[in-house]
């Protein structure tokens, strides 16, 4: 009933999308200006969490953060085309 609500509304409602892409995806292959990559798409900062009540250690997942200032300069283009293709 809500997604026909929705619809109806001119809303689409789209499931889950990870948020973070590998460090060897296409996406940062193609466009490493948007990630904390070095010029040879090394990670320069990684995604995680801090220690906590499952890992004293924290956690570490290999992805890199975005260049959200970069990001941000170009309108946001990188992910409303990544949205595009999602829907």
């Amino acid at each position: 009933d809500l997604h026909s609500y929705a619809n109806e509304k001119g809303i689409k409602i789209i499931g889950d999308m990870p948020m973070y892409v590998s460090a060897s995806s296409c996406d940062v292959w193609a466009d490493p200006e948007y990630f904390t990559v070095n010029e040879n798409g090394e990670i320069e900062k990684e995604a995680g969490v801090p220690p906590d009540y499952f890992s004293k250690e924290g956690q570490l997942w290999g992805n890199p953060l975005y260049n959200w200032d970069k990001i941000k300069e170009d309108n946001y283009s990188w992910w409303l085309k990544r949205l595009k293709r999602a829907i």
